[in-house]
């Protein structure tokens, strides 16, 4: 019963950060992001010193996800 509770619970955490659902773009932080969505597959510097961080998710990549970090390290938006 405890094993099948925790079981639930690590798949539900898991789909929470699918998408990143729960950041709020300009009040979340690039440490929210990473701890919600994991590390991301790419990261690509952004003119101004932001970031573009990209989360393939789904079988083979099919859904991907980009975050927008600005260069004070809050989030503006994520795309897939």
């Amino acid at each position: 019963m405890k094993t099948s509770m925790l079981l639930a619970g690590a798949i539900l955490a898991g789909c929470a950060s699918y998408s990143g659902y729960g950041l709020h773009p300009g009040s979340s932080t690039e440490n929210d992001l990473r701890r919600t969505m994991g590390r991301p597959a790419v990261e690509l510097g952004e003119a101004g010193g932001g970031k573009e961080l990209f989360y393939p998710r789904g079988p083979l990549g099919t859904e991907t996800f980009a975050a927008h970090v600005d260069s004070s390290g809050v989030l503006r938006n994520i795309d897939q």
